[in-house]
């Protein structure tokens, strides 16, 4: 039998399993964006942490509520939980 984490985990990417079903408050330390699959995405990196977030468009939405402010320049440096 084969586990999706066996074959979907590891990589550069936060995935749901590498969370644990716990809360982690993370800070952004960087953004950019990429492209798959035709589509553009925003990827965040966090300070102290080696795996990137892919964002999609309900998550980013739900960051900017957040923060107050859909300008991810601004985001750098806040505080989020995940």
């Amino acid at each position: 039998m084969a586990k999706v984490n066996d074959i979907y985990g590891g990589g550069d990417f936060l995935k749901a399993g590498d969370l644990q079903n716990k809360r982690h408050t993370v800070v952004i330390e960087s953004w950019d964006v990429q492209e798959s699959f035709g589509s553009k995405q925003i990827v965040l990196d966090f300070v102290n942490k080696t795996k990137r977030f892919s964002l999609n468009k309900t998550n980013a939405r739900m960051i900017t509520q957040l923060l107050g402010t859909e300008d991810t320049d601004e985001w750098i440096g806040k505080a989020i939980s995940i």
